[in-house]
């Protein structure tokens, strides 16, 4: 939906894993990027998104650890992301929307049910 609350008659792109890769690789996500989306591929929005090893998640994404570290860092700082490590290196998504937004939010997500194409929610 757009500002007015119409819906938008367009076709929309679909995150994927192989197009996550692409992008990554030629330069058009930063590393920050890239783990927001990864993070959105393999979980929902909500919930916790736990990396057991680091080295073979960096490896097994393309990232470098350095790069990994750095993004998770600059995400807690710019309020996106919590992350804890224990063993495991745990991400939260931090939800800042106002209610309004959310409001749109779930009104855009009833709307892309009742369509019969699927979509990136």
């Amino acid at each position: 939906m757009n500002a007015n609350n119409t819906r938008i008659n367009a076709p929309f792109h679909a995150m994927t894993e192989v197009i996550a890769r692409d992008w990554y690789q030629r330069g058009h996500l930063t590393t920050t990027g890239y783990i927001l989306a990864i993070k959105g591929l393999l979980k929902p929005f909500s919930d916790r998104f736990e990396i057991e090893n680091v080295s073979a998640f960096c490896e097994q994404w393309g990232i470098k650890r350095a790069s990994f570290y750095r993004a998770i860092s600059k995400l807690k700082a710019d309020n996106e992301i919590d992350w804890e490590t224990t063993t495991n290196i745990t991400i939260t998504i931090i939800d800042v929307t106002t209610d309004e937004e959310k409001a749109v939010s779930l009104s855009h997500k009833r709307n892309i049910k009742a369509s019969p194409k699927k979509g990136f929610q």
